[in-house]
């Protein structure tokens, strides 16, 4: 309505002013652009002000109260546009036209003739073809047409029913064409060429004839059974190509040929090994059984022998007078125990036969067995101190000492007058009596008492613990 009020007042002025000169000739006002390089300062803000930005290149306009990129704006309803989803696109020259949604999961694409984009449920056609297709999942529903190669290929070939074997023969394997590899078929009447009898385990890699070789040649190495066998028999061989049964009481064994490991036997009731890991003997290993509850060892009655340990007690009551003799042996009051009244420093000596079953080189250890004659007091302690010479078989009866073995035995507030007490095993002697069977060593004994405890100990005797081969003893 104002464009036209505008004209009627232009005409009316051409009219009023005389004869008809024309149409009338627009004026516009020259329009100014400023440029800067920041358009978004106060100078700009004002309604009509024009400012091109000289770092983007865009062109802003003032809104009174800051700029705005010309052409940013809302796009404004046309109607071009009738339903959600309307697509714009140019037809030639200046030109456009509209295409509508189209339905649920089709694709947006150019059309047949290649001059206006279309809707398709289709990707190609024949003879135009998508080069190449990526997906993550791909769900088929009916049968896939076209060019198709590896599995999917032969799947294909082999859909198409590919000629059989012919008549005798049959399929040994397939291509990826689908074409079977065919072959002679065994049956009842083939013969088995290049048969030769063999022997050997049956592999997944053997060939039937091969298989059959190897069954023939094993079963031609087999012995002839017994029959009927009772309970308790063995089987053995008669020499003739077969078994004999036997009772065990009634079997020979000539060699016996034990499994060696380094560990003992299982847990089955009468399995046998040969540990050979076993260090107590001299030679080999020990051959072990297992009774059904506990391992235990065979005993070598040779020269090469079982090592165990033994011990032998010495009483007091056979000890001779040392240098300093403690109290004679008497029993402990009210007690049936024989026992020395031993003071700090006293000592006495004890005579030990060398047993035949001592092993040459093997240590010697001892153990005391005492009595307090006072109740025990706070961090006492009471150290037993041992010495031995050997005075061999034909030997001089003199001896000298060696180098003494002593032994500490901790007492305390919980220990009380006339309690049996037992000390540790001492050390192992560096001694070596091996040479010495049936020798005689003499143990020179001693008492020391240390810290707050200085009170006598009542000696009952000492326990000797030695190496012993378990053998037979020749002359006896």
């Amino acid at each position: 309505m104002k464009k036209c009020a505008i004209l009627v007042v232009l005409l009316w002025l051409t009219i009023v002013g005389g004869a008809w000169a024309g149409p009338p000739t627009m004026v516009y006002p020259a329009v100014s652009v400023s440029t800067a390089s920041d358009c978004n300062v106060a100078a700009y803000y004002a309604i009509g002000k024009l400012c091109q930005d000289t770092d983007d290149g865009k062109l802003y306009k003032g809104t009174g109260a800051a700029v705005e990129e010309v052409g940013a704006g809302t796009l404004a309803t046309d109607t071009l546009f009738d339903a959600a989803g309307d697509t714009i696109y140019g037809t030639g020259s200046d030109t456009s036209a509209k295409l509508g949604i189209g339905t649920a999961y089709q694709v947006y694409m150019t059309n047949a003739g290649a001059t206006a984009p279309a809707w398709t449920s289709t990707l190609g056609v024949t003879g135009t073809r998508l080069t190449a297709g990526f997906f993550l999942d791909l769900t088929v529903s009916n049968a896939i047409a076209g060019s198709v190669t590896g599995n999917a290929g032969t799947a294909t070939a082999l859909a198409a029913d590919p000629a059989d074997c012919a008549a005798g023969q049959a399929a040994t394997g397939i291509a990826t064409s689908g074409a079977l590899t065919c072959s002679a078929t065994v049956g009842a009447a083939s013969l088995l060429t290049g048969y030769t009898s063999g022997a050997g385990s049956v592999a997944a890699t053997d060939s039937i004839l091969q298989a059959i070789q190897k069954l023939n040649g094993n079963d031609g190495v087999k012995v002839t059974g017994p029959g009927a066998v009772t309970d308790g028999d063995v089987m053995c061989f008669n020499g003739t190509g077969g078994y004999t049964a036997k009772a065990c009481t009634a079997i020979n064994i000539s060699t016996l040929n034990l499994p060696s490991s380094d560990a003992d036997p299982g847990t089955t009731a009468g399995q046998i090994r040969h540990d050979s890991s076993d260090t107590a003997s001299n030679s080999g290993g020990t051959a072990k059984w297992y009774d059904g509850a506990q391992v235990r060892s065979l005993v070598d009655t040779g020269t090469n022998y079982t090592i165990m340990t033994k011990t032998e007690f010495l009483p007091i009551r056979y000890a001779e007078n040392g240098s300093s003799a403690p109290d004679a042996a008497a029993a402990v009051t009210g007690k049936v125990i024989i026992a020395r009244n031993f003071a700090e420093g006293e000592d006495v000596a004890f005579f030990w036969v060398v047993p035949n079953d001592y092993i040459g080189g093997g240590p010697v250890k001892y153990r005391v067995l005492y009595a307090l004659s006072t109740d025990g007091e706070a961090d006492d302690t009471a150290t037993f101190s041992m010495t031995g010479c050997l005075v061999a078989n034909s030997g001089d009866l003199a001896c000298a000492a060696g180098t003494a073995l002593a032994i500490s035995d901790e007492i305390g507030t919980d220990d009380d007058q006339y309690q049996y007490m037992v000390t540790d095993y001492s050390a192992e002697s560096n001694a070596d009596w091996g040479a010495a069977a049936g020798g005689l060593v003499k143990l020179g004994f001693s008492y020391a008492a240390a810290g707050d405890y200085t009170h006598d100990v009542l000696v009952i005797g000492i326990e000797i613990k030695y190496k012993a081969k378990v053998i037979g003893i020749g002359g006896y």
